[in-house]
């Protein structure tokens, strides 16, 4: 087994070959590999289901998938693919008939049509994942091409920077799972009615604020999430959509409940539907005395609680607080969370909080139009590097103090979050890594952060006590020279 910067164990590829039975996955996952390993390529056993997510691949040879043609399944996210044209990755899918699932997300894909028109002969291609990906100013083309791609059932294209609906897949009548989310498009349009076939819809942190009548025309949809947007009401239509089962409506701006719904609280009766969940929690609702939630109405739950009643982030330095006397400054105050504290965005407004400062991989921007963010895709493992946007996040927060309150946070605001308020505190407080840690504790007692982010802090703040030290030696020089 070879350690690795993270602290965690990678076997290698003769112990993963040596256990792998041959019909189950080959998992050659987070194993650092800069190209397809000799005993990969020299395998005379088929493979079926191969998975290369997060490794730095940057091509894969067409005499591989040649050789490997029955492979079902294959998971390609989170590589290098992109950093260079390689068309020679597109020839050789040309070569997998029988490829069912593909995911190739978190990459980038300078050519995104070659892409898709190389998948487009493989008829048996069901699931294509590509969120996340990169696919720069040929976007608009590449849907087109993937609204041809009727035999898809999944698809995955959330967070692949898509302004505006893209109406090309509407044509993807036989889909039944489809996720835009964390795209930028404030409308639904009507032509959404098209996917017929579809079960699941996510549509959540996009900034919608209008959802068309045509949704209803949906007969088979089941799970629709809409969290996370602007809406405040929807089409009174859905209230007849008969395979609806949840709708997801949390940190939206509905100030009633939805027309489509306010009469099953008012009658305590369920809807002529098969709805069985909605969550408002995080909507402004004024909610009358006589309702009480969560509410159980025959089949169907209702769940609710207020902004007020939810997650906040938690005050760290209060407003005006800085080391230096500047009177000319406004500084809003700092506040540090977690992911679900971001997420409400009503508290966050009465705060006053102008700008977010996120750190880490798979947590959302969510509302763009609200705030300003920054964001550091850094996990929180041992060996990953945080004092290298020591400086520039902490310069982040100092200036957006200038706008109003500023909140950092992470997923669980513990460690990644709290290690850069430490920061900030450390070089515009000068403070010791010792009294900054001590002060937010203080404030939020469940920060831990990780062993290594401890002494990325130690050095930290050993180098801003020196520069400070020196500093006072340069000005007493110069106040000495200027006096003589």
């Amino acid at each position: 087994m070879a350690a690795v910067g993270d602290a965690r164990l990678i076997p290698s590829v003769a112990e993963v070959l040596d256990a792998w039975d041959g019909e189950s996955e080959l998992r050659l996952q987070e194993m650092k590999l800069k190209a397809i390993p000799e005993e990969v390529l020299e395998l005379e056993r088929p493979i079926t289901k191969l998975n290369l997510a997060i490794n730095s691949l940057s091509s894969v040879p067409a005499e591989f998938f040649k050789k490997q043609n029955k492979i079902t399944s294959l998971a390609m996210p989170g590589n290098q693919f992109g950093s260079r044209e390689d068309s020679t990755l597109y020839e050789g899918f040309i070569y997998l008939e029988k490829l069912e699932e593909f995911y190739f997300g978190d990459n980038k894909v300078p050519d995104p049509i070659g892409l898709v028109m190389s998948l487009r002969p493989l008829t048996c291609l069901t699931v294509l994942d590509l969120r996340k990906c990169s696919m720069g100013t040929l976007l608009g083309e590449a849907l087109a091409q993937i609204g041809k791609l009727n035999h898809l059932l999944r698809l995955d294209l959330s967070e692949c920077n898509i302004h505006g609906f893209p109406t090309p897949l509407t044509s993807l009548t036989n889909l039944e799972y489809l996720d835009l989310s964390y795209n930028f498009f404030t409308t639904i349009p009507d032509e959404i009615g098209k996917l017929s076939s579809l079960i699941d819809l996510s549509l959540i942190g996009c900034g919608i604020t209008y959802v068309g009548p045509g949704i209803t025309q949906m007969e088979n949809l089941t799970v629709l999430r809409l969290h996370c947007n602007e809406l405040h009401s929807l089409p009174n239509d859905m209230k007849d959509m008969k395979s609806l089962r949840q709708l997801l409506l949390m940190y939206n701006n509905f100030k009633n409940i939805p027309t489509c719904i306010v009469g099953v609280l008012e009658d305590r009766k369920p809807m002529n539907s098969t709805l069985e969940t909605l969550s408002l929690e995080g909507n402004p609702i004024d909610c009358e005395s006589e309702l009480s939630f969560p509410l159980k109405l025959e089949q169907l739950s209702v769940s609710f609680q207020p902004p007020a009643n939810l997650i906040w982030p938690t005050l760290i330095v209060q407003r005006n607080s800085f080391n230096e006397h500047r009177d000319a400054l406004d500084l809003g105050e700092i506040y540090l969370g977690c992911f679900t504290s971001a997420k409400n965005k009503h508290v966050l407004e009465h705060l006053n909080i102008k700008s977010i400062l996120v750190i880490g991989n798979r947590l959302y921007q969510l509302y763009p139009s609200r705030f300003r963010y920054s964001q550091y895709f850094i996990d929180d493992i041992e060996g990953a590097d945080l004092y290298s946007v020591f400086r520039e996040g902490t310069e982040f927060i100092h200036r957006s103090r200038e706008r109003g309150a500023v909140l950092v946070h992470c997923r669980a605001g513990v460690s990644r979050s709290a290690s850069l308020v430490i920061a900030y505190l450390i070089r515009y407080h000068k403070m010791k890594f010792e009294d900054a840690m001590e002060k937010v504790k203080l404030a939020r007692d469940v920060i831990e952060p990780n062993h290594s982010f401890v002494e990325q802090l130690k050095r930290y703040s050993t180098q801003n006590s020196w520069q400070g030290k020196l500093s006072n030696i340069i000005n007493l020089q110069r106040l000495s020279e200027s006096t003589s």
